[in-house]
């Protein structure tokens, strides 16, 4: 009886790994989720292990975005600490464009700003993919795509829907033109 009672907190043990482990595996183990500043998803997919990637030289048809790059700028929510401190530039990213149109893998090749990057990945995660082909079959495509962060192309945080606009009673001096 006494050993009886000395195991328990090790059947206890034991039963609650088992629980965290099948709760842990209800959802997908190869999609981890961060959020950039604005509270946007951004999520990183693994190629499963078994899947081949070919490059954008192998494949026959590679991927595209539906509706172009302008489609790609249009998504831009450029984070309102780098609009603010005038910064832009291009974010070089690399990724795997999946058999099922879904963004695998993205990686910075070339940063501009912690911002920024985190943008660029979401953004590309947001416009709709072709899939690349490789034989006439969808297939994993890796590739690398410049997004481009202009502050001409966007709107200043005030101006933008769900922020305050400065109180009419005070007038604001005109932002200087870029």
């Amino acid at each position: 009886m006494h050993t009886l009672f000395a195991r328990i907190p090790l059947l206890i043990g034991v039963a609650l790994a088992g629980l965290a482990t099948a709760i842990g595996g209800c959802g997908s183990s190869a999609d981890n989720v961060t959020y950039t500043a604005d509270n946007a998803p951004v999520v990183y997919r693994a190629v499963p292990d078994d899947a081949s990637v070919y490059t954008s030289e192998e494949a026959n048809e590679v991927p595209d975005i539906d509706g172009d790059t302008e489609a790609l700028i249009r998504e831009i929510d450029y984070p309102s600490v780098d609009y603010d401190a005038d910064v832009e530039g291009v974010v070089l990213v690399s990724f795997i464009v999946g058999p099922d149109g879904l963004v695998y893998e993205p990686d910075i090749v070339e940063s501009v700003s912690p911002g920024l990057d985190r943008e660029a990945m979401r953004v590309l995660q947001q416009v709709d993919w072709t899939p690349g082909r490789y034989r006439g079959e969808p297939a994993y495509v890796a590739m690398e795509l410049p997004v481009p962060f202009r502050l001409a192309d966007h709107t200043p945080s005030q101006e933008r829907p769900g922020v305050e606009p400065p109180s009419q009673s005070q007038p604001q001096p005109p932002r200087p033109p870029r």
